[in-house]
């Protein structure tokens, strides 16, 4: 239910210029003042305009899909979470087309406000009508075509309510975006710091393998998913490389447990706190955690190991390798096959910056301290998007609703 005052339409009744799918050329290897986007481009909170490459230039096809400030795009083939994604292109680059997979169209400004239906078009609303008219034979990947976002249902308040409601949403929208950058800069600042930290350490590199001891899977004790169990109540937890986030923490959103008796056949994986976790099989090789904590009856799946420190700080090594240069060092020795691998030789051998222990104990500190800068960050950026879902929610439905000024005669 909506107020008596508010309208519902179909996007098709709000469009200035028909829905077209995109356009999607061989691109150019340099960047030529011609670009096109990426599928990535459109992100959970709207456009990310650093993902696109440059368009080709003698493609006389390409001028045909430059987008103008006003437009709105959506994906119209993805994922199933994130097919429907949307965002306004408000002309934050010159001389832009957009790829096949996304469509694009414009709506008539005296009938709906754009960023009114910006907001719209990310609601759960929105986003549960994609979702359940998206199709396709692929598991992974699902489609939606014009007459689905033709059909799309809108909600519209009057014209000043629409105004104001996109005006309190985009202050959410800056924090998030403002929030955003600030973490992104504390990453980059993050790195630096650390990386002049140990060059300004002059000391001996040594072994990776004389230092700490290195421990995997063995290959016939591993698992079939006859040895899975439901739940932890159940069976032991086990570390993989979904549970170890881009930014080197520990998650376990999506976790898969084992069976007790998996667990007792490899004593030497049972995860203990101060163990490292790398991953060496997969396209996330070189993704690591450092166990600050015990978590109770764990281990690790083929894909990963367990470095345990023997004569190094365990959290100076963590941090060392979570820089971008042991990460380049340990793809370095990547053998690309059905699935790239590194194998543990070459673990051992990666070379390790060994600075007195009380050098190692004061970087440990640092980068701690700026980790945890970045923690806090991240709550609230997690927080501050969780706000905006809910406040979409209310005023998206009239169950909010806005005082609007009126004007003097």
């Amino acid at each position: 239910m909506f107020p008596k005052d508010w309208d519902k339409v179909t996007l098709k009744q709000l469009l200035s210029k028909p829905i077209q799918n995109g356009y999607s050329p061989i691109c150019d290897d340099e960047p030529n003042g011609r670009w096109i986007l990426g599928l990535g481009a459109l992100g959970e909170n709207g456009l990310d305009i650093s993902r696109k490459k440059p368009a080709p230039q003698n493609d006389s096809k390409v001028k045909k899909y430059f987008l103008s400030p006003g437009d709105f795009l959506v994906s119209r083939s993805n994922t199933l979470d994130k097919v429907g994604r949307s965002a306004l292109f408000r002309g934050e680059i010159d001389n832009c087309a957009y790829p096949d997979l996304m469509m694009c169209f414009r709506v008539c400004p005296e009938k709906v406000s754009i960023d009114y239906l910006a907001a719209y078009l990310r609601s759960k609303y929105a986003f549960t009508y994609i979702k359940k008219s998206a199709a396709g034979t692929s598991g992974s990947m699902k489609k939606i075509n014009k007459s689905v976002l033709e059909k799309l249902i809108v909600i519209l308040p009057p014209i000043a309510e629409q105004k104001k409601i996109a005006e309190i949403l985009a202050t959410w929208d800056e924090a998030i975006a403002k929030t955003e950058k600030l973490i992104t800069a504390k990453q980059k600042l993050r790195i630096k710091l650390i990386q002049q930290i140990f060059a300004k350490n002059d000391c001996e590199a040594v072994s990776l393998g004389n230092i700490a001891e290195i421990k995997g899977r063995i290959g016939w004790r591993g698992y079939t998913c006859n040895d899975l169990r439901s739940d932890r109540s159940d069976g032991v937890l086990v570390i993989g490389g979904t549970n170890i986030t881009k930014d080197d923490k520990l998650d376990f959103t999506n976790s898969t447990y084992l069976s007790f008796e998996k667990y007792e056949e490899s004593p030497e994986i049972k995860i203990k706190p101060l163990d490292i976790i790398l991953v060496k099989t997969g396209n996330t090789i070189g993704k690591v955690a450092f166990v600050n904590r015990d978590i109770g009856y764990a281990t690790i799946n083929p894909n990963t190991v367990i470095i345990r420190a023997i004569s190094v700080e365990p959290e100076y090594l963590y941090h060392w390798m979570t820089t971008p240069y042991f990460k380049q060092k340990l793809w370095d020795f990547v053998a690309i096959g059905a699935q790239p691998s590194v194998n543990q030789a070459n673990i051992k051998s990666l070379k390790i910056p060994l600075p007195s222990r009380h050098q190692q104990v004061e970087i440990a500190k640092t980068a701690s301290f700026m980790n945890h800068e970045l923690e806090l960050l991240n709550k609230l950026l997690i927080k501050l998007i969780e706000q905006k879902r809910g406040l979409m929610q209310k005023l998206l439905t009239g169950e909010w609703r806005v005082k609007i000024e009126e004007t003097a005669a």
